[in-house]
């Protein structure tokens, strides 16, 4: 079950470094997953939307004592609708071949066949997903939520070919968000800030670090990391961020989860 956070007793769980590489500043965040025999912190994948609007991070995470939250999938930018794939507390909310394509040629199409999926299990560890699995298929394997990003940097501590695995995926410096895990299963977000950094460049420091499995989500103009009610960068759209479909927050459990 849930409990409502108690700030003060969870804060020593969460360590927060800022970092300069590459001509860029970016912050690296690493959680506890496992804190007690009981008690342990794990992403969730949650939807903004109330009452037809989505919220931004900062906004979302206001509601309610959550101890950290970044951005998470990708979205039509026009409607504000997820796309491709989102799941949350296992329900299917977006499970879609076609996408569409940007109102602005230069920032491409996303394609479903070539970006792939992160999923979450119920005991709290990521997976990564081909593009060609459905969202049955994902809650069949364990996982509650899932979302649609783009692609994995590393898995099992080896470093992905990105020249070959996404064809049209930016390669160019942006802002990121990246989730990974641990060898210890410890949580591992990299965020960077403007004026950003290539995928290449984020794959070299995760293996620096030692990351287990790293994924890339949404980034650009959507990134955004909040720490409890402090944003650790700054708002690139609107006065208190990006209005978004869909964040990963990490939330605090005791005992067995109940979906």
């Amino acid at each position: 079950m849930y409990i409502k956070l108690d700030y003060e007793k969870y804060k020593d769980y969460v360590s927060i470094e800022k970092r300069y590489d590459y001509d860029c500043e970016y912050i690296i965040t690493k959680i506890k997953k496992n804190i007690s025999k009981n008690d342990k912190i794990i992403p969730r994948i949650r939807l903004t939307n109330k009452n037809g609007n989505n919220k931004s991070l900062y906004n979302f995470m206001n509601d309610d004592e959550i101890l950290f939250g970044i951005n998470a999938g990708i979205f039509n930018t026009s409607t504000g609708e997820a796309e491709c794939l989102l799941i949350s507390n296992n329900k299917i909310y977006k499970d879609q071949y076609e996408t569409y394509i940007h109102n602005d040629k230069k920032d491409g199409g996303e394609k479903r066949n070539e970006l792939y999926i992160l999923g979450i299990s119920k005991e709290g560890n990521l997976k990564i997903y081909n593009p060609s699995i459905t969202g049955e298929e994902i809650i069949k394997d364990g996982c509650m939520d899932a979302v649609m990003g783009f692609v994995p940097l590393t898995l099992d501590f080896k470093q992905i070919d990105l020249d070959n695995l996404c064809s049209y995926i930016s390669m160019d410096k942006h802002p990121r968000q990246i989730i990974g895990q641990l060898e210890n299963d410890d949580y591992i977000i990299m965020t960077v800030l403007k004026p950003g950094m290539t995928l290449k460049e984020t794959r070299k420091i995760l293996k620096t670090l030692n990351v287990r499995d790293a994924y890339n989500l949404d980034g650009g103009s959507s990134t955004q990391s909040i720490y409890h009610h402090q944003s650790l960068i700054p708002f690139y759209r609107e006065k208190t961020g990006r209005h978004i479909p869909s964040v990963i927050t990490f939330e605090v459990i005791t005992g067995d989860l109940i979906i």
